[in-house]
């Protein structure tokens, strides 16, 4: 059957039974599982599958995962914000609340576990690949410089 002949015969089949076959027939959800109402600010829908989620639940799941990885409280992260400006502490920017690679990242030690300060995505990014290193910190820093001089 031709997709002509077949759209014909849906719509016919739609128009006889009065429904709409495969097509999201049940009323959307007004709240979430916890209860928050579903409203223009208190909803995040995802990207990359346009699936919806209650913003009010994120960030109480963010903040269980801050204290379960880094053991920071939301007060604790209030405080190094404070104490930081709202400016990452490497390139002074300022900081911006969010996920992916633009948000603030809490910058910690790979091997002590302890909390150093609040990085953006990029300077986070940064230092992850010079493997924490300060050596290697001041030797790309000091290259850059070399760089600059000579043009």
């Amino acid at each position: 059957m031709s997709n002509e002949k077949r759209d014909t015969a849906r719509a016919l089949l739609i128009a006889e039974r009065g429904d709409q076959r495969g097509k999201w027939t049940r009323k959307p959800k007004t709240h979430c599982v916890n209860g928050h109402a579903f409203t223009d600010d208190n909803v995040y829908y995802d990207p990359k599958d346009g699936t919806r989620a209650c913003n009010a639940c994120r960030a109480q799941k963010n903040q269980i995962k801050k204290l379960l990885e880094y053991g920071i409280t939301e007060d604790e992260e209030t405080l190094l914000w404070q104490r930081q400006c709202g400016l990452c502490a490497i390139c002074q920017e300022p900081l911006h609340h969010g996920s992916g690679t633009a948000g603030a990242k809490i910058d910690h030690d790979h091997t002590t576990g302890s909390i150093r300060g609040i990085l953006c995505g990029n300077c986070n990014i940064g230092i992850s690949h010079f493997r924490d290193d300060p050596k290697r910190c001041s030797n790309a820093a000091a290259y850059l410089n070399e760089i600059r001089k000579e043009r």
